[in-house]
């Protein structure tokens, strides 16, 4: 996982091609750096407690969603619904 990268600009891309080409599994999912992650901790939060609709927190929730589906994990949604079925 890339993580504190700008959110704008090659430099995340160019990373993880340098990664890649040394054969890392490397996550399309990005944790920028952001203001929201530097808040939360200097307020004793976690960013979704921090700032639940923001970027930082979007990002965090698709970095939890594509790490379950990498290790073949369901979600808890996920359980529900094929519970349901």
């Amino acid at each position: 996982v890339l993580n504190a990268v700008p959110p704008q600009g090659s430099l995340p891309d160019e990373a993880g091609q340098a990664l890649t080409s040394l054969g890392l599994d490397v996550s399309p999912v990005r944790i920028t750096n952001r203001a929201a992650f530097v808040h939360s901790l200097t307020s004793s939060t976690g960013v979704l407690e921090y700032d639940p609709l923001g970027k930082a927190t979007e990002e965090i929730n698709h970095l939890y969603k594509w790490t379950m589906s990498h290790v073949n994990v369901l979600t808890r949604k996920q359980s529900r619904k094929e519970a349901l079925a």
